[in-house]
């Protein structure tokens, strides 16, 4: 609709100024020039969409020249035909932004795409995280473990372990969490955030030593991760050693700014 109106602009202009109609003619046809000429797969929808817009481009210009045409003929015939041309318009835009409004909302689309691709684990990936983001630790832990299933690839697997600890510490299986934490581990040693919450894990068990292991080890892994250098500062504080508490703790508000 919007093609057809910027056409339909083209033959009014160029019975008053060829060169204002040239100027038009060129603003609607530079957006087939923006594709990349070697297309990769990074933007191969890109075009794809600019590959339709140049014959769209044309097809436009060729509507708005047969309804002139026609105005000069049967007027009527030909208003009631832009009339439905933009109706048809507006109910595709009105639609398209329905569907965009739906497929706002991550727990539907990812139903959605589930329902018509059961085996994509992407979703069931995406869709486990959402849940666990909402709270629904319960649901999450489920769609983590269906994941797992499958084979999938090695730092999904390592995210899925993690994130199902998560949940589970949340549930209060806390041995199950450490079960998780500990494969999520073996696949990515060095990850902080699976480190820091193995130290949180231990300190909700009441394992200050085990605890304080976990979160120097996240500390060596990335020493402007601030939140286990809070940790560290509080397990201090509880143990009386206020001096080593400050350290810490100033160490936490460095990391915190540069981060």
């Amino acid at each position: 609709a919007i093609l057809v109106g910027w056409a339909a602009l083209l033959p009014f202009l160029w019975r008053r100024s060829r060169v204002a109609a040239g100027l038009w003619l060129a603003v609607g046809l530079s957006w087939a020039a923006s594709a990349p000429p070697i297309p990769d797969g990074r933007w191969l929808r890109l075009v794809m969409e600019r590959a339709f817009y140049l014959p769209l481009a044309c097809l436009a210009i060729l509507v708005a020249l047969g309804l002139g045409g026609l105005e000069r003929r049967r007027p009527r015939a030909a208003r009631v035909l832009a009339a439905g041309l933009v109706a048809a318009g507006l109910a595709g835009a009105g639609r398209a932004w329905l569907r965009g409004a739906d497929w706002a909302d991550t727990r539907r689309l990812c139903l959605e795409t589930l329902e018509q691709y059961p085996n994509a684990f992407a979703a069931r990936f995406y869709l486990a995280q959402h849940e666990r983001r909402e709270r629904r630790h319960a649901e999450a832990a489920s769609h983590f473990r269906r994941v797992l299933d499958h084979p999938v690839a090695p730092r999904m697997a390592m995210s899925a372990w993690a994130d199902l600890g998560v949940s589970l510490k949340e549930l209060g299986r806390l041995d199950e969490a450490e079960r998780a934490y500990r494969k999520a581990l073996a696949m990515a040693p060095g990850e902080v955030r699976v480190l820091f919450n193995l130290g949180n894990l231990a300190r909700v068990r009441g394992r200050r030593t085990e605890a304080r292991r976990w979160y120097e080890k996240a500390v060596s892994a990335d020493p402007v991760f601030a939140p286990p250098l809070l940790m560290l500062g509080k397990l201090a504080y509880e143990a009386g050693r206020p001096a080593d508490a400050e350290a810490w703790f100033r160490r936490y508000q460095s990391a915190s700014q540069r981060r």
